[in-house]
């Protein structure tokens, strides 16, 4: 499986380090979707150690701009690149807040085909922003994971998250934090489908988690806890 070749990811980052769990997320994320990638370029969002950046490059992606609010995951993916002999001009990442790139992504000069947004949905309430920053894009393509609740009405669990976790929300300011505490939420999926269609958006692809007979490997995919799609703006 792709992470058992460039094993490094497995040491730069404390969240979900599994080579098998890693290996059938890119699986179904990266390789299904390579159509879609193929000389794109590419914003990741809470590009987090820069392991699916890394990913959409050598599915073919032509450019990958990642952004992430921890600077030390920011240098870990860097120093990852690099040790891979990565060509660096193919890749750029920004260490800060994704949300203000979305407001104003000129000003950051970022050009995008396809977004990717891999468990980040669950680690924020700022929903509106992020569905408008998508639109501000204009992307082709948005590659979502994100881990939702069960239930088939449009709902939203509510979760205080410790941002000092690195697999939680990042503390990016008071205007949105108390105390290293974060007020995040995780919806079911059918709230998601809710939030994109009233943004102007479809899911166009659904990967098929459950007919592979995965089992324990991945439960939180099997059981629908959590999902991978492509979603699509409208014309």
């Amino acid at each position: 499986m792709f992470f058992h070749d460039y094993p490094l990811f497995l040491e730069t980052s404390e969240t979900a380090a599994s080579a098998v769990r890693l290996g059938w997320r890119h699986k179904f994320i990266i390789e299904d979707n390579a159509d879609l990638l193929a000389g794109k370029r590419v914003l990741d969002l809470a590009s987090h150690d820069g392991r699916w950046s890394f990913a959409a490059l050598k599915a073919g992606a032509s450019h990958v701009t990642g952004v992430e609010f921890r600077p030390d995951l920011v240098a870990n993916a860097v120093n990852t690149f690099q040790h891979y002999d990565m060509d660096p001009s193919t890749y750029r990442f920004i260490s800060g807040d994704l949300f203000e790139l979305l407001r104003d992504p000129r000003a950051q000069q970022v050009e995008v085909d396809v977004v990717l947004c891999l468990g980040f949905l669950y680690h924020t309430l700022r929903y509106t922003e992020l569905l408008n920053g998508w639109r501000r894009l204009r992307p082709e393509h948005i590659l979502l994971d994100t881990s939702v609740i069960l239930g088939d009405r449009p709902r939203l669990q509510l979760s205080l998250e410790q941002t000092k976790k690195q697999s939680a929300a990042a503390d990016t300011g008071e205007e949105h934090s108390y105390d290293g505490i974060m007020l995040t939420g995780r919806p079911t999926a059918v709230a998601v489908k809710y939030m994109l269609d009233g943004y102007g958006f479809d899911v166009v692809r659904e990967a098929p988690w459950q007919t592979y007979g995965l089992g324990d490997r991945v439960p939180e995919y099997t059981t629908g806890r959590r999902v991978s799609w492509v979603v699509k703006p409208r014309t």
